[in-house]
């Protein structure tokens, strides 16, 4: 888990163990997308980490900024969504992620 930035556990993480792949899903609703994802801040982020330091991996859901109608107003508001705040797994290593905040 060091590999992963304070910043980025910030407010609250959720843990899940893929006792097969030992793996985890780690969940982190204030990790700052921006650099990726084009005008939008702190939209949450998902993680699957190893259990050695750096054997982390973003998944990555949505790649694009907010979208806009046709008049350029933003229809879907990404910033401060939480992405990740809920994380949950299956015996077949599906991944459910919920997000708290629209």
């Amino acid at each position: 888990m060091r590999s992963i930035p304070t910043r980025v556990c910030q407010l609250s993480h959720k843990l899940k163990l893929w006792a097969a792949l030992r793996r985890l899903v780690v969940g982190a609703p204030k990790f700052d997308t921006s650099s990726f994802q084009k005008g939008v801040v702190e939209a949450g982020a998902v993680f699957k980490c190893g259990m050695n330091d750096g054997d982390c991996i973003l998944v990555k859901f949505d790649s694009t900024g907010n979208k806009r109608n046709t008049n350029g107003e933003v229809i879907d508001r990404k910033s401060y969504q939480w992405l990740g705040a809920t994380v949950a797994t299956s015996r077949d290593s599906d991944l459910i992620v919920v997000s708290i905040q629209a």
